[in-house]
């Protein structure tokens, strides 16, 4: 065996990469639900500050960010619209999570058979563990780490040394894959971890036109599947 752990990614890893549309239509829900414009909404969540808050579980529920993006408009929704918007919300994020890759549980079970450790790191905001418990992905790792639980996201090397400790190996020990949304390979690589860039066949347009994807000299794989030889 030439590791002692697998450490994957989540959105565009474990699952593929996620279609805007299902997010965007329900901030427009959500907007319209609270009378503002669609369009000045969708701008006031998705600045960097705002993602970054998400990410790093400044904003401690989905609920308290929906409320901060509307006070950057000036508005003020009861409690009651903003739990439901709160809800769709996570509801969209279960769906997305509900529909891993299609060999993504076989290459889990396959590497336990193996005898190795599998970890997870995942930059999201917190609806993503509150359902994590309930996901195809339940059971199936040694250790997770959230960047909103953590208040540190990727590439920040203590977010790769803390899932690390949670599986009792060093880095050195470590295969990390990823599909480089974030500069998460060039991370892990940083602390020692070996790394692949997951870049399935539909998503190659979108994967390679990131700044990881592009610089990205490193193994690359087709699917996770693959990850079983490299392991």
């Amino acid at each position: 065996m030439r590791y002692d752990a697998v450490i994957f990614d989540l959105f565009g890893t474990l699952v593929p990469t996620p279609k805007l549309e299902p997010f965007i239509e329900d901030h427009r829900r959500t907007a319209e639900a609270f009378g503002l414009d669609p369009d000045a909404y969708l701008r006031a969540w998705y600045t960097q500050q705002m993602g970054l808050k998400r990410s790093l579980g400044i904003f401690p529920t989905m609920a308290d960010a929906i409320r901060a993006a509307c006070e950057k408009l000036g508005a003020s929704p009861s409690a009651e619209q903003i739990a439901a918007a709160a809800a769709r919300r996570v509801e969209t994020t279960r769906c997305v999570l509900s529909s891993p890759r299609p060999d993504a549980i076989e290459t889990l079970e396959g590497l336990a058979k193996a005898g190795l450790k599998r970890g997870m790191i995942s930059d999201c905001s917190e609806e993503v563990p509150r359902v994590w418990n309930e996901t195809p992905f339940a059971g199936h790792f040694d250790a997770v780490a959230f960047s909103c639980v953590e208040g540190i996201k990727k590439p920040d090397p203590r977010l790769y040394g803390d899932i690390c400790a949670k599986l009792g190996v060093g880095p050195d020990q470590c295969l990390f894959v990823g599909d480089g949304a974030s500069p998460e390979l060039t991370g892990a690589r940083e602390v020692g971890m070996d790394a692949a860039l997951i870049c399935p066949p539909g998503e190659v347009d979108v994967i390679m036109s990131r700044t990881e994807g592009s610089r990205w000299d490193g193994r690359v794989i087709g699917a996770l599947s693959e990850v079983l030889d490299l392991a």
